[in-house]
């Protein structure tokens, strides 16, 4: 039985993608696994892999789900360096952050609810996109650590949720949107 790595998520336009990208240029030779552009997104829900005859299904749940919920906006303010809890010296990821989103969170806990995914109590949501990940044996190696902050104030429409599926191209992760569900 065929499976796809499924995730959901809310995709960016094509002009956002391309002015992150531009941004992210003077970090470009550091020791970084920068994601493409066309790849980026605001991460919801890892469906992991799901069996390809299950898919029709969570497809017109999905499409359910988007028709009861309306768009709402979100708030970028930097891009930064994120670092694990365990090792505040390596950066882990290079992210662009947004302001918290009450909407966004209740948006996502009922997104698991529908989902049957379980989960306590969501008390904040703060949305990202990943742009690179910090290989961090070659950041201990360099000589100098830069710190990389950028203010990058954007206002984003969310106005869809996408399904995303994740695949190997050229031996080489990718996420490419599978389906779109326009919320109301």
């Amino acid at each position: 039985m065929e499976k796809k790595k499924l995730s959901l998520g809310i995709d960016l336009d094509a002009q956002l993608k391309s002015t992150i990208a531009k941004t992210l240029k003077p970090w470009k030779d550091l020791p970084v696994r920068w994601h493409k552009p066309e790849s980026y997104h605001i991460p919801l829900v890892r469906l992991g892999w799901v069996n390809e005859d299950a898919i029709n299904g969570l497809l017109s749940d999905l499409e359910h789900f988007a028709q009861q919920h309306e768009t709402l906006d979100l708030v970028f303010e930097k891009i930064i360096m994120h670092y694990h809890a365990k090792d505040p010296v390596t950066p882990q990821y290079i992210r662009l952050q947004g302001e918290e989103s009450p909407e966004l969170r209740l948006l996502y806990g009922a997104l698991l609810d529908m989902l049957n995914i379980g989960h306590g109590e969501i008390k904040q949501f703060v949305p990202y996109v990943s742009l690179g990940h910090v290989r961090s044996h070659a950041w201990k190696e360099q000589d100098i650590h830069p710190e990389i902050t950028q203010d990058f104030h954007v206002l984003v429409d969310v106005m869809a949720l996408t399904l995303f599926e994740e695949d190997n191209l050229d031996g080489k992760r990718c996420i490419r949107p599978m389906d779109v569900f326009a919320l109301k």
